[in-house]
């Protein structure tokens, strides 16, 4: 919708639907290119949404993880270098990061989202990619973080219930060392039979626009037409 201010032109955008439909393109070219698992990123964001919502985050920082949470893995040039070259795979996927990080920074949060993709691959106890350790990266990153590693290792679109225990059982033993505890007994909290299946392809498109509440915007006709840097 568009209208006027002072002479300038605006226009409303609904940026959560907005997000939603680049998730999809972004779950395809995954999903295709890389052999990821469909509905990667949606999966991550309803787990970063019920754990925000367990932790007492509220709407505008549901808004931001959750945003974060579908664009992860946004920079998916450096992830189609890593397959197809013979480049070094650490360096690679601290590109990924940095890329994505910076990628996610053009979109107009209220909240702020330093570190909340540039740090998504750390580890508790300081394994991850940039050896940052439990405390010294943001909250957002942590629950990225255990949401992404746990759906790459386990599929979680298809988990059975009978194996819920044994995850659970997992997660609380990596507790301070691949999780940081907080996100560990996030984790823990939301993970039951009901969340296993809103994750599972049928039904992830409604739990995603659950997840993430309305985010309106209002942008000014000229700043939509000028060029901005790719999103690669």
């Amino acid at each position: 919708m568009a209208f006027s201010l002072k002479g300038v032109a605006y226009m409303k955008i609904r940026m959560d639907e907005l997000i939603q439909s680049i998730a999809v393109a972004l779950d395809i070219v995954e999903s295709e290119l890389l052999g990821a698992s469909t509905n990667h990123g949606k999966r991550i964001a309803v787990l970063c949404s019920l754990m925000g919502k367990e932790l007492g985050m509220d709407e505008e920082a549901i808004k931001t993880i959750t945003t974060c949470a579908l664009f992860h893995d946004n920079a998916l040039t450096e992830y189609v270098l890593y397959k197809h070259e013979n480049v070094d795979r650490d360096a690679n996927f601290k590109l990924h990061c940095e890329y994505g990080q910076r990628n996610i920074e053009m979109l107009p949060f209220k909240t702020d989202v330093s570190g909340l993709v540039l740090y998504h691959h750390e580890q508790a106890d300081g394994g991850g990619l940039f050896g940052k350790r439990e405390g010294e990266f943001p909250l957002g990153a942590e629950l990225i973080a255990i949401a992404d590693m746990i759906d790459m290792e386990h599929h979680l679109q298809r988990i059975s219930h009978e194996k819920i225990s044994l995850l659970q059982t997992e997660i609380s033993m990596q507790k301070g060392k691949q999780y940081t505890k907080t996100a560990a007994d996030a984790m823990l909290a939301v993970l039951s039979t009901d969340t296993l299946l809103s994750l599972r392809d049928e039904n992830i498109t409604e739990a995603v626009a659950r997840s993430i509440p309305i985010w309106e915007t209002d942008m000014e006709d000229e700043a939509m037409r000028q060029d901005r840097p790719s999103c690669t």
